[in-house]
């Protein structure tokens, strides 16, 4: 079992670090916020462990600012490892990590920080998953997907009807929502992960996709390459962007970033010369990246959440967890499809067995079971 890690000594109190005055701080607030202390006291004591654990790699506000992300990840690998050896179940690992994410976001209020690093997919991606029950994770709705996809394709649309080669980045985000959504992939599996440098994990290449048949061969969660179908809603925008982005070579992302500063930082690092004289010669750096086959960064998975956060601001579509986050696309269409074939659902999410898929959406099974009910209940 998980054996109790005890408060700081006298001596370390004796030196407390701008972390641990950030923890009292949130923990007063929320008294003083709530009155009766009940959360402040539920939350202290993994908080001071997290304290702890800061102060044991000298790692201070300032590191969180410049390596948070990075930090929250090592944090949440500790929750899982904790998890693994029993010491604690996954909700309860999930609980603490969101001590910790309140904390930080306080800290933000509190002009501390300039971001709170643990609502980030770097951060997030290693924590263990709580399967009982997943009806209060986000899924996106028919009718949220039908509200996005018509954007994108709207905007897609309009941009490529005016010019089709200045259309990327319009015809990149309609063929990422339309593959997160409709081939149900986890986001890590299609874009580039910054604290992963495996293959599989620098975002999906042109080269591991069939659009003539329509699959494409991705690194998925147990770390085995798979072989993975893309249905048609998904594979005729894959098939406009390709047109549009014209990649010089089958290493190039299916998903490149638009960030220009990450553009010319690969031309840099890439080629010999001056880049801003092969800028003016052929009129972009695109056109300089194509010309010499540099392969452009892909979106990363926190780059993807930025372009949801601004999509579905555009599209105007009403989220009470704030945007459609990508994972949510993954689990509206394996939830729609679960309601109608448990055996496709499982084929679509991947999973190794059915224990799985219906670990994940009990949830559904249980709003099917209350309709039942409420059926016997009106015949009696």
């Amino acid at each position: 079992m998980d054996q109790p890690e005890t408060d700081a000594t006298p001596g370390e109190e004796a030196r407390k670090t701008d972390v641990h005055e950030l923890v009292e701080n949130y923990l007063t607030a929320r008294r003083d916020e709530h009155g009766s202390g009940t959360y402040a006291a539920s939350a202290k004591s993994e908080l001071d462990r997290w304290v702890n654990w800061m102060a044991e790699r000298d790692y201070g506000l300032d590191t969180l600012d410049e390596r948070g992300p990075e930090i929250l990840r090592q944090y949440a690998t500790r929750l899982r490892q904790r998890t693994q050896s029993g010491g604690i179940a996954a909700s309860t690992a999930q609980t603490y990590f969101a001590y910790v994410s309140a904390c930080l976001s306080f800290a933000v209020r509190e002009g501390r920080l300039k971001r709170n690093p643990a609502q980030t997919e770097t951060a997030r991606e290693l924590l263990p998953e709580d399967s009982r029950d997943r009806g209060d994770q986000q899924h996106w709705s028919p009718e949220q997907r039908a509200q996005l996809m018509n954007h994108v394709v709207d905007r897609a649309e309009a941009v490529i009807d005016e010019d089709p080669f200045d259309a990327y980045t319009e015809a990149r985000d309609r063929a990422l929502v339309a593959m997160l959504y409709y081939a149900a992939v986890r986001g890590a599996e299609v874009l580039r992960h910054r604290q992963d440098e495996r293959d599989g994990r620098q975002g999906l290449r042109w080269g591991r996709v069939d659009l003539e048949v329509g699959t494409m061969r991705i690194l998925g969660k147990d770390q085995s390459w798979e072989t993975a179908p893309i249905p048609s809603p998904a594979l005729s925008p894959l098939q406009v962007l390709k047109k549009i982005q014209r990649p010089a070579s089958d290493d190039w992302p299916v998903f490149a970033t638009s960030h220009a500063p990450s553009l010319w930082k690969a031309a840099r690092e890439q080629l010999d010369g001056d880049i801003d004289t092969l800028v003016e010669d052929l009129g972009s750096i695109d056109a300089v990246l194509r010309e010499h086959d540099v392969a452009p960064p892909a979106l990363t998975t926190d780059g993807a959440r930025s372009v949801l956060k601004r999509l579905t601001e555009a599209a105007e579509v009403d989220v009470d967890e704030g945007y459609l986050q990508p994972h949510g696309a993954r689990r509206g269409m394996i939830g729609e499809v679960y309601k109608r074939d448990r055996g496709e659902a499982q084929d679509l999410g991947r999973h190794k067995s059915m224990e799985t898929t219906r670990e994940a959406y009990s949830h559904l099974d249980a709003e099917e079971q209350r309709k039942r009910l409420d059926d016997l209940v009106e015949e009696f």
